[in-house]
């Protein structure tokens, strides 16, 4: 009998004979039909999956809510990640235009480390995807051309003139003692990760920091504060956990820091405590003598206003240059609701006010392919994201943003030394600076509504600009500017005249703790006070994390909150994640320390 191999490796009788001495029959064809792939059916139900020749489906539909940085960073990777052969239809909602928002307020300084000097949460990776977006946005505005019209004119308009991101470095000085010496440890621990660094440069690339002596730090920013000046060492309270004072204050501080700590226990300091405390102090001393600062070179400074604006414009070129279709289209409206949200126009069915561009065509309403929770503090004005109750703690801050008045003539910085690796030939002297922005305070208490009006009331709200409506869930519209002066009385406990004394006293503590920073701050003027509203996620084992996830089992519907004050840090990670996870429909793309922290209210992360 003569055997034959296949090539599944299966054996088969072929061409033989059988012991009786008839012919062997062959192989049996199979009759049966050859089944897809298990994958191929999987890609075959996604809602972007292309047809085959002369077959056409309906444009994918998915909506965005929040025009801030989540939100617009996440339209933006939407329309560059999703794949080619159906058209993408991506209509970005807010109430109040882009930016409006605690986004617009925000101070716009990209850098991966935390206020004490540590390397944030996968920073590496956030801060190449943030960059990859700032260099989107500067690429768009740079080559948009200048007669453009509809709603590429609109986000061209909020860009403005002139650039809007600054690559200089970011310096960060040491407010304390301690500060200085956990400044020192970061230094020590980048030195390690980076084998072979030269002098006390750490880490490589986008994480790259080096630590600024005093004197570096007052040639780079000439009347800067320095946490401990050297007659002042002494007065460090030694032993103390907190951050120290400087001047009287430290003095008063030490004094009664070793009495607590000696005397707790009706006894004083033994040899042993004695020493331990001399040691900190010396440590602690040293520290600032010679990490007075942190120097960040990849870090920058954008408008996240302009930026956004110009995120926007890149949004809307990725659909035309796609060529199938593809458009994104900003509608001033407020969202209330999933249930009823409908691409094809308001609930009653007749076009949607304050929408912008040329529609998306549609004969009939229907429901979003996906929909993308992005709204910042005002998500929770949102009815399906309301009963979810998130774990977030909503924060109204006020900064200042200041501009050089008349004064006597600020001291221009002394060139660097020779040695020193600083920000290059982009060193900025202190009469070239334009603009600076101080702050934040933090009040709590407030809802979402309040952060909501906050928006309407932004010097940012595109309505003011252009005239366009807002429209609630309701039907009921009227301006930004109406709005906002009916929920004036709202926006704390406080009546209005109270509120504009509060708001005066907030304006000149904020002035006195920037003047203690920065001396030459006393001949500034304010220019105008910006309120904004954060939503703080609860901290988990790798910090404050944003949440992100499904919102509810079975439903295309995706949320992203809690970004913090990490937004401008972590919005082009975030992105790419919400992009994926919507195209996918799949919540094992999402990081298990952002779901985590969503608890059991968002669907648990699995496959």
């Amino acid at each position: 009998m003569l055997y034959c191999r296949s090539r599944n490796g299966r054996s088969y009788t072929e061409g033989g004979f059988s012991s009786r001495g008839g012919p062997l029959p062959g192989p049996r064809p199979s009759t049966a039909k050859p089944q897809p792939s298990r994958l191929l059916l999987y890609l075959q139900r996604q809602p972007w999956a292309p047809q085959g020749p002369g077959e056409s489906r309906p444009p994918l539909r998915v909506a965005v809510i929040g025009g801030g940085l989540a939100g617009v960073a996440a339209a933006w990777q939407l329309m560059r990640r999703a794949p080619r052969g159906r058209p993408l239809h991506l209509h970005l909602y807010d109430a109040a235009g882009i930016a409006a928002g605690g986004s617009g307020a925000a101070a716009g300084m990209l850098h991966p480390y935390s206020p004490r000097g540590k390397l944030l949460w996968r920073a590496a990776e956030a801060m190449e995807a943030s960059l990859e977006a700032v260099a989107a946005a500067e690429a768009a505005a740079a080559s948009m051309p200048a007669a453009a019209t509809g709603e590429l004119a609109a986000a061209l308009a909020g860009v403005g003139e002139g650039p809007f991101v600054w690559r200089r470095g970011l310096v960060r000085p040491a407010a304390s003692v301690k500060q200085s010496a956990d400044f020192a440890k970061t230094l020590a621990n980048a030195a390690k990760a980076a084998a072979g660094a030269e002098g006390r440069s750490g880490g490589g690339g986008c994480v790259a920091v080096r630590g600024l002596s005093a004197a570096e730090l007052q040639a780079l920013v000439p009347g800067v504060v320095l946490p401990v000046e050297p007659a002042e060492s002494a007065a460090v309270p030694t032993g103390a956990s907190e951050p120290a004072a400087t001047g009287p204050a430290a003095a008063a501080a030490g004094a009664g820091a070793a009495n607590g700590q000696g005397q707790a226990a009706g006894r004083a300091p033994n040899r042993r405590e004695k020493r331990r405390a001399a040691a900190a102090a010396a440590s602690s001393i040293a520290a600032s003598a010679d990490t007075a600062a942190l120097l960040i070179p990849s870090g920058l400074v954008m408008d996240v206003s302009r930026y956004l604006h110009a995120l926007w414009a890149a949004t809307i070129h990725e659909a035309a240059a796609r060529g199938d279709g593809s458009r994104a289209e900003l509608r001033l409206r407020r969202v209330s609701s999933l249930e009823r949200l409908r691409w094809g126009g308001s609930e009653a069915g007749g076009p949607e006010p304050g929408r912008h561009g040329a529609g998306s065509g549609a004969a009939a309403d229907g429901s979003y392919d996906a929909v993308v929770v992005a709204a910042g503090a005002a998500a929770g004005t949102v009815a399906e994201v309301a009963a979810a109750g998130l774990p977030l703690q909503l924060c109204q801050g006020l900064t200042l943003v200041m501009e050089p008045g008349v004064g006597p003539a600020m001291e221009a910085p002394q060139e660097p030394q020779a040695q020193q690796q600083g920000p290059q030939e982009e060193r900025e002297r202190a009469m070239e600076v334009a603009r600076l922005v101080v702050g934040a305070t933090r009040s709590y208490g407030w809802g979402p509504e309040a952060a909501l009006e906050a928006c309407l009331r932004s010097e940012y709200a595109r309505a003011r600009c252009d005239g366009g409506s807002v429209t609630g869930g309701n039907g009921e519209g009227g301006t930004p500017t109406a709005a906002a002066g009916a929920a004036r009385s709202a926006v704390g406990p406080a009546g209005s005249g109270q509120a504009e004394e509060a708001d005066a006293a907030t304006e000149e503590e904020l002035r006195r703790r920037a003047e203690a920073v920065w001396k030459p701050l006393a001949d500034w003027r304010v220019a105008r006070v910006r309120e904004g509203f954060r939503a703080l996620p609860p901290r988990k084992g790798h910090g404050a994390l944003p949440l992100v996830g499904r919102l509810q089992p079975g439903r295309r519907w995706w949320v992203v909150a809690g970004l913090g004050s990490r937004g401008v840090l972590y919005h082009g990670l975030l992105g790419q994640l919400l992009a994926d996870a919507v195209l996918y429909d799949k919540v094992d793309v999402i990081p298990e320390e952002l779901a985590a922290g969503c608890g059991a209210v968002l669907e648990p992360n699995v496959a």
